[in-house]
């Protein structure tokens, strides 16, 4: 694992997941990618400066860390700026808010159309403030192939963090299973986030879970 992209959106709630990316970051040796998004930027407002020193000031503080790290702010749709920068990462972490994708509308778009691993980081539970190193994987597999291509993007990220993988079938609450590490599940991406994301076990583990999830889709392996 070469680099890790964050996109940041300026807010708290989307900052949640540095954390977990620093973690990911000084296990696996890769470098974090701030990403900001500017859709207006001809207000006249000085937000593209803002923007700017927002991400240096981040950038700053994982070069604190002794991680390398790189800040842009594009220009342009948010969702297509992302799966842009994202199709050059190994790995893409986001967040997930209370009731809604921190993201709304652009997350939406972001998942239907990513093709490379996406860690989601939910950030209205109190052990989402820090996180441990990602030191275990979990892969809940059903019975058809779909499940099983999520196995060699999972295995290779386990590589990348030094992490063990445990696999299961039809284990509940899976979200229970383990008080650390990660969940990794294939996802389809089709519809709507609001009405399913891949299927109603793994939508159930989606929402219920305070353990980021890892989503896949199947044509990327």
């Amino acid at each position: 694992m070469k680099n890790i992209l964050t996109p940041l959106d300026g807010t708290e709630t989307a900052e949640a997941a540095l954390p977990w990316a620093r973690s990911a970051a000084t296990r696996s040796g890769a470098a974090i990618r701030l990403l900001s998004v500017l859709e207006q930027p001809g207000d006249g407002n000085g937000h593209l400066e803002k923007l700017e020193g927002y991400l240096q000031a981040h950038k700053d503080g994982l070069w604190a860390h002794g991680l390398a790290a790189e800040a842009e702010v594009a220009l342009g749709s948010a969702a297509l700026r992302i799966l842009s920068r994202a199709e050059e990462a190994d790995l893409t972490v986001m967040t997930y808010g209370n009731s809604r994708w921190v993201f709304g509308s652009v997350l939406d778009r972001v998942l239907q159309k990513m093709t490379r691993p996406l860690v989601l980081v939910r950030t209205n539970s109190k052990e989402s403030a820090e996180y441990p190193p990602p030191a275990k994987i979990l892969v809940p597999l059903d019975t058809p192939a779909y499940s099983s291509r999520v196995l060699p993007i999972a295995e290779s990220i386990a590589k990348a963090l030094g992490a063990t993988m445990t696999l299961c079938h039809v284990v509940r609450p899976v979200g229970e299973y383990y008080a650390e590490g990660i969940i990794a599940m294939a996802t389809r991406g089709r519809d709507r986030l609001e009405n399913r994301i891949m299927g109603s076990v793994s939508n159930a583990v989606v929402q219920s879970t305070h353990l980021p999830c890892l989503l896949i889709r199947p044509s990327e392996a």
